[in-house]
């Protein structure tokens, strides 16, 4: 396949240069409109004009930068800026939290907003990024005190933020909030930490860790005990939540019809129209109410329709010893083993599905606005389809229901055993050689590919999405 020319990329580049640090950047425009040597004004020359702003800030050239971005709004300044927001381009995080080239830019812009013609939503974002930024130094000094942290207890850190995070989601754990909790969730109450937001923490804290020391095999063996007991870990989860939160007030301004206005002490992010912020809480009351409707139906049918964690609750009650050790050396812990037998086999491959699965598919029917049975059959990567995804998790949340079981029962030691078992460590054949019982080779590597993030592979780690993280150069999943 030949490469294909960029005919726009290089006039913008040019004008670019043109216009780089002159004073009368606004007569060169103008003439250039004069004798119509501009770009269009589309889609793809605000595209170009948005990526080299964030291309070239990361280049430490906020010149060019500024030039690319007062390009953009010369052509038409609410197509910039839809584009600008679309792409992040004024967002810290993507620029570790340095703020002030940023704010050099908006403030540029805001300051010329009359003579490019900037529309009053428009200055009012421009305004809203400025006001958002200045929380961009302390952002920047937590940042750097959390990868302080990570490089300290660099061997420890992220499993023992894993365990602190996993006994939130443990089969035994509740999914429903308790009143309490969902009122403190609604007035925001900054010491009400959800296990959604603690697992959006670790997420951070991992990519973190693999951008600054990387992650290797050492990290999957030991976890810090006193770090867990003495609220470090906590510590350290709590600091990457407010940095989320930061990134969060981020999406708000771009994405939705959101602004950020200064008050003593504090940045408030509202709703521009307070219809807008009761529409969206009405739908999250609807949701929860939809979701315990359909709780309290699970309950009512519990003796109709088997549920997977009973069945793997009453298998451990019978075959517990034979499936999960105690090993002692080199370190005190449990140790689960993969029963392969026809009896484990055949409850996978049943095709009924179990009461979990049933709430589970429902809730995804009503929200794609159609049957169970239709949504079974969709394919969610080629050959892979809902059905699959849920005979996979049928496996993991078979097996961690189990073990947990063991480790849920009472024991002097119960608390550092709990510690030192969570988190099995398995070698990718391994895994690949279960799923391949279940399903053909190639699926079982799709669904591999799926479930899993490798961080030499880029991207951002995300727990509740890929929850096998991959550590090491001989890939060994945790």
């Amino acid at each position: 396949m030949k490469a294909t020319k960029n005919p726009t990329g290089s006039v913008v580049a040019a004008l670019i240069s043109d216009v780089k640090g002159r004073e009368d950047w606004l007569q060169i425009l103008c003439g250039r409109q004069y004798t119509a040597t501009l770009p269009n004004a589309t889609g793809k020359a605000q595209q170009e004009l948005a990526k080299t702003i964030h291309d070239e800030i990361l280049r430490g050239r906020i010149g060019t930068a500024l030039a690319a971005a007062r390009i953009g709004v010369f052509l038409d300044p609410a197509l910039f800026l839809r584009e600008a927001r679309r792409t992040g381009s004024f967002r810290a995080s993507k620029y570790k939290f340095q703020s002030g080239p940023l704010v050099q830019i908006a403030s540029a812009l805001l300051n010329d907003a009359a003579l490019l013609k900037i529309g009053e939503r428009d200055c009012q974002y421009l305004q809203s990024v400025i006001n958002l930024l200045s929380l961009g130094p302390d952002a920047i000094n937590l940042r750097m005190e959390l990868l302080k942290e990570l490089r300290k207890h660099k061997r420890t850190a992220i499993k023992s933020c894993m365990v602190l995070v996993d006994r939130r989601f443990r089969p035994a754990a509740s999914d429903f909030q308790t009143e309490i909790d969902m009122l403190a969730e609604h007035y925001g109450n900054p010491e009400y930490f959800s296990r959604e937001k603690q697992a959006e923490a670790l997420s951070l804290l991992t990519t973190m860790m693999h951008e600054v020391v990387g992650l290797n095999e050492s990290m999957t063996i030991l976890v810090d005990e006193h770090a867990i007991r003495d609220g470090l870990c906590e510590q350290m989860l709590l600091a990457a939540n407010r940095l989320n939160e930061l990134k969060e007030a981020e999406i708000l301004l771009d994405c939705f019809p959101y602004h950020a206005e200064k008050a003593p002490g504090v940045i408030r992010i509202s709703a521009i129209d307070d219809r807008f912020e009761q529409s969206v809480r009405l739908g999250y009351i609807q949701a929860d109410m939809q979701k315990h409707v359909r709780h309290m139906a699970e309950r009512r049918d519990a003796d109709l329709i088997q549920g997977l964690h009973d069945h793997a609750k009453e298998f451990y009650r019978h075959l517990g010893p034979y499936l999960i050790q105690r090993n002692r050396e080199p370190l005190d812990r449990y140790v689960l083993k993969i029963p392969l037998a026809p009896f484990f086999t055949d409850l996978i491959n049943d095709p009924r599905l179990y009461r979990e699965e049933l709430r589970y598919l429902l809730s995804m029917a009503i929200d794609a606005f159609n049957e169970m049975e239709w949504l079974e059959t969709k394919e969610v990567a080629p050959n892979i389809t809902v059905r699959d995804l849920m005979k996979a998790q049928r496996i993991f949340t078979f097996l961690s229901t189990v073990f947990f079981e063991a480790l849920d029962q009472p024991n002097p030691e119960g608390n550092a055993l709990d510690m030192r078992s969570r988190l099995p460590v398995f070698p990718i054949v391994s895994i690949q050689q279960t799923l391949s019982i279940f399903f053909s080779e190639e699926q079982a590597k799709r669904i591999l590919d799926l479930l899993s993030f490798d961080p030499r592979n880029g991207g951002y780690f995300d727990l509740q999405y890929t929850p096998l993280l991959c550590f090491g150069s001989n890939p060994d999943f945790s």
